[in-house]
């Protein structure tokens, strides 16, 4: 399988050839009791079994209906959820609740979101219910965003801990592209034992490791990383009512406090031994307000960590110094073999960056000039 054959297959995710039904679901925001003129930090809404249809054109052409009615009722409508379900199946064991599919719409009905597998039970472990990544446009929060999560009967304000589920490339170069070796470095320990090269390539393009329950977003509501939890990817919103100041200085200082109690983890020096440099490295993960993905070298052949003569170097594959001016204090060929370590490792820089794995994973993983 190559990997255009596996993107086409992570965008148009294999279904069962059988007969289908759609559900409208309507979620509308509740009025607000006691004397509450605020809906931040968590409002109540509740959901509306609408309309079950044959197709889907038919279930957003209801929805549209719909809209127009309860406008003249002064109702507001959160959003919509179209569900698909295989007609005469047992379907109250649904994984994640999702359905064969999801599709999300706002309250005007516009198209937002929709997942890339089935989450029936029935479908888990087979083609029909493997996850292979999201293509990465429809990231729609980034690590830091103050965000509702939608909970059941409730909705509630948190914070984006990451960029967004799996990408399409990140699961196939996680799986699909991986070595026998390199999986088993990851952890995956006896992944493969006992098979032939070509047994375990097989194996590997008709298994996978994700399922609907991949399709997620860690989140944050408190301070530290003891208040996560793990948000399926439809059912996280952008604000929708004007957030205070008081609020939104509360939940940004919740992301600054978590990213200082894993500041081992988010920021890491590299000795010259750990990378074959002359000179010292320090690795970032991305904060709220960065934007290039970057590493940062120190400025000396020194031994001892000296912050001061850090310089930024794009992780990309022609990295540049962002800083104007610069006046190096190591030698071209040095800093030739700086530019030639972060485009070997640029892969799990950018992982680094992104939140995906940890200092220790980089060390792990880098590879030597």
């Amino acid at each position: 399988m190559t990997f255009e054959e596996f993107k086409n297959l992570a965008l148009n995710p294999p279904k069962r050839n059988v007969e289908t039904f759609f559900e409208v679901i309507k979620i509308v925001i509740a009025p607000l009791k006691n004397g509450k003129r605020c809906h931040y930090p968590n409002f109540k809404v509740y959901r509306q079994l609408v309309s079950v249809t044959h197709t889907l054109n038919e279930a957003e052409n209801l929805m549209m209906e719909i809209i127009s009615d309860d406008r003249d009722y002064r109702k507001e409508i959160y959003c919509f959820h179209i569900k698909e379900y295989p007609f005469g199946e047992i379907v109250n064991d649904a994984f994640c609740g999702n359905g064969m599919s999801l599709r999300l719409y706002d309250a005007d009905g516009r198209f937002m979101d929709k997942t890339y597998c089935s989450a029936l039970q029935a479908d888990w472990d087979t083609e029909y219910g493997r996850f292979r990544g999201r293509p990465v446009e429809t990231r729609r929060f980034k690590a830091g965003d103050i965000v509702e999560v939608l909970d059941g009967d409730e909705v509630r304000l948190a914070v984006a801990t990451c960029n967004g589920a799996l990408s399409i490339e990140e699961c196939w170069k996680r799986w699909f592209g991986c070595s026998r070796e390199e999986l088993q470095a990851e952890g995956w320990r006896g992944m493969g034992q006992g098979m032939s090269d070509e047994e375990f390539e097989d194996f590997k393009m008709s298994h996978s490791i994700w399922d609907a329950s991949d399709d997620q977003i860690p989140v944050i509501d408190g301070s530290g990383y003891e208040y996560h939890e793990h948000i399926q990817t439809l059912d996280i919103m952008p604000l929708r009512f004007k957030l205070s100041k008081k609020l939104r200085q509360r939940y940004e200082r919740y992301y600054r406090d978590l990213r200082r109690a894993d500041a081992g983890f988010l920021e890491g020096s590299i000795s010259k031994a750990g990378t074959g440099l002359p000179v010292i490295i320090f690795v970032y993960m991305k904060d709220v307000d960065d934007d290039i993905p970057v590493i940062k070298f120190q400025n000396t052949y020194s031994n001892k960590i000296q912050r001061t003569t850090l310089i930024p170097l794009t992780i990309s594959d022609d990295p540049q110094i962002t800083t104007p001016n610069v006046a190096l204090k190591i030698t071209h060929d040095d800093f030739e073999k700086i530019h030639q370590w972060v485009i070997l490792n640029k892969e799990i820089l950018l992982q680094h960056w992104n939140y995906d794995i940890t200092t220790a994973d980089v060390l792990d993983r880098m590879k030597k000039v």
